[in-house]
């Protein structure tokens, strides 16, 4: 006996799907796409639950047997269009940090998604973040092609590179300087700033959420910078304090710094304070 099912056809577009409607597809059948037809009865247990469920049930499932379950019923394929399916992808990429990705990105321009109008910019950038892995992963070892800019000015290694908000890039070298660099001006000129200061190799610089940027150096300081004041005037503090040289510097989500040091601590640094007063001390972590 002929049993017809209805069944949602989709088109795989740059997008994500486009759905046609259309009927008498046998089950195990698969539609011109390519897409599987599943019987009614299979999905009607889910069309008994809101909207508000079904999300909250795809967010547990995986993305594949979401793209499967849109395929079956026009309502699903409403439910869990491109918008939705990039807000779970978002909570999964960024976890309970999710609020602290946002406000990083807060002042940089992600692009949009393709022919979607798609506002959030944490959504926009799980869809390049998506879209980037499965072209790497297309690229296969042959990653040659890729590189886009050299950047010359350095004289010695360069240990650390660090993208601002502003969209240049500052790192951190052998040669005692940190250079910050805008990729859209001509090759030779990218270099637009050398902040000069540090007695030994940066070994790491970072960004602030201020705009401003931190280094730190084997000359055992760690050094704040402000890009926006003239050239000779960019260091506005030097943090003393580590007993030999410093590895690593990053920002906390509260607005303090750390580093640690190869004098086996980890010091950690308010920035609302005044650096040049000896007291009170950072708070210091000895490594066991």
């Amino acid at each position: 006996m002929n049993v017809n099912y209805t069944t949602t056809q989709y088109t795989t577009s740059s997008h994500g799907f486009s759905p046609e409607n259309s009927s008498g597809n046998q089950a195990g059948e698969k539609t011109a796409e390519g897409g599987s037809v599943v019987p009614q009865e299979e999905v009607s247990p889910l069309m008994a639950l809101p909207d508000e469920l079904l999300l909250r049930v795809a967010k547990d499932l995986p993305l594949d047997d979401i793209g499967r379950l849109a395929l079956t019923n026009r309502r699903l394929s409403k439910i869990f269009n491109t918008e939705e399916k990039l807000k779970i992808i978002s909570g999964r990429y960024f976890g309970t940090a999710v609020e602290t990705y946002r406000k990083n990105i807060e002042h940089r321009a992600i692009p949009p998604v393709p022919n979607l109008e798609i506002n959030d910019p944490l959504s926009r950038l799980a869809y390049h973040r998506v879209e980037s892995n499965k072209y790497l992963t297309s690229l296969g070892s042959n990653t040659q092609q890729q590189c886009v800019a050299t950047l010359n000015g350095h004289t010695h290694f360069v240990n650390s590179v660090t993208p601002l908000a502003d969209g240049r890039l500052a790192s951190g070298s052998g040669d005692n300087t940190v250079k910050v660099w805008d990729l859209s001006k001509p090759d030779g000129q990218q270099c637009v700033a050398t902040l000069n200061g540090h007695t030994h190799r940066v070994n790491s610089v970072t960004p602030l959420a201020d705009g401003r940027l931190a280094s730190c150096s084997s000359d055992k300081t760690v050094k704040v910078w402000d890009l926006s004041k003239p050239d000779g005037q960019q260091c506005v503090a030097t943090l003393n304090g580590h007993t030999h040289r410093v590895n690593s510097v990053t920002p906390l989500a509260d607005g303090r710094l750390a580093s640690c040091s190869s004098d086996k601590t980890v010091k950690v640094w308010d920035l609302s304070k005044d650096f040049r007063t000896p007291f009170p001390p950072p708070k210091k972590i000895i490594a066991k």
